[in-house]
């Protein structure tokens, strides 16, 4: 791609029309062309002790760009004097994402601190889960007092198939040391499971998998010591 062969060499790559229908473009770059009917593009690579930053392109449509070698090489200099300026903008902004984390878990972990009531606990935990962003859905169990059972306490499913979160809710079943969650529980850290292992595990986790569509599931206990 153009973009690819700046950064590789260091240096602005000018592109005109008749040399993008050669293969030179990748599948983005092609579409873009063809939609744009762009015929000239320029491609610069930005770069911090001489790691890339940033890549600009310019495109001109329908005519051809002016001032050739002279006009990059104008533009070269003005880029690399925006360097630090650019580099110190995308460390403020990297950090201020950092704060906004740290802020929310910190909102989390105060609500967390705050209740002694389940309910609310239970809304904490199911919004860092939902901001993780990473997951379709997923089900809360939690340990009765007997320590011989499971129950649902909350469960959310995608769209589709959010009927049958109500089968699942407050569904008990029995824990045993050689269940999979016994042997979670006992490894003590987080268990990935894809759709194409569960034969190795147990009845109710096939029917999960199955009737819940899921290709793939965590498993992650939460014990405490003490």
């Amino acid at each position: 791609s153009i973009t690819a062969r700046a950064v590789l060499e260091g240096e602005p790559v000018c592109v005109i029309r008749d040399q993008m229908e050669k293969g030179q473009l990748s599948i983005v770059e092609h579409e873009l062309v063809s939609r744009l009917n762009i015929t000239q593009s320029l491609c610069f690579p930005v770069y911090d002790a001489g790691r890339p930053l940033a890549v600009i392109h310019l495109a001109s449509i329908n005519r051809c760009l002016q001032n050739g070698q002279q006009g990059i090489q104008s533009l070269s200099q003005f880029l690399e004097a925006t360097v630090e300026q650019l580099v110190a903008a995308k460390q403020r902004k990297e950090f201020e994402r950092f704060l906004r984390g740290q802020q929310t878990t910190l909102n989390m972990l105060t609500r967390v601190s705050t209740t002694r009531e389940l309910e609310p606990i239970l809304d904490v935990i199911e919004a860092v889960i939902r901001n993780n962003g990473r997951f379709a859905g997923f089900m809360i169990n939690l340990m009765e007092e007997n320590g011989s059972y499971f129950t649902c306490a909350r469960v959310r499913l995608g769209l589709d198939i959010q009927g049958f979160e109500s089968i699942y809710r407050q569904t008990r079943y029995q824990f045993s040391p050689e269940s999979t969650d016994g042997k979670v529980f006992a490894a003590n850290r987080p268990v990935l499971i894809h759709k194409n292992q569960i034969d190795d595990y147990s009845e109710f986790l096939k029917s999960t998998f199955l009737l819940a569509k899921v290709d793939s599931m965590v498993l992650l206990p939460l014990a405490h010591h003490g």
